[in-house]
């Protein structure tokens, strides 16, 4: 019973810790928006021609994992965020602005 309880402990404190790190807007390495706008051609790879992306992925010459572009690409990731409209309250009190990705 104590073991269990430590490990909801711990992974209380791992989410913690993620949600510290994108309040802090955090980017530990340093190059995580810049790899994702140099990258998004590979994502739009895949939401063109899945398969064939996927069956040729070593032709890209990327060391970068095909899974993440495929979630990227089967979830519409993008499409979803340039639908987003909120509430830009910051500069005009009313007004809506699209969220764009990066």
């Amino acid at each position: 019973m104590i073991i269990k309880k430590n490990i909801y402990i711990f992974l209380f404190l791992l989410y913690l810790t993620l949600l510290i790190g994108f309040i802090l807007n955090e980017d530990s390495i340093g190059c995580a928006a810049s790899d994702y706008s140099a990258l998004s051609h590979v994502a739009k790879k895949f939401e063109e021609n899945f398969l064939f992306t996927l069956f040729n992925y070593n032709d890209l010459g990327h060391r970068h994992s095909p899974v993440f572009f495929a979630l990227k690409s089967l979830l519409l990731i993008d499409t979803i965020l340039s639908e987003i409209t909120v509430c830009d309250s910051s500069k005009n009190k009313g007004s809506i602005s699209y969220l764009n990705p990066v």
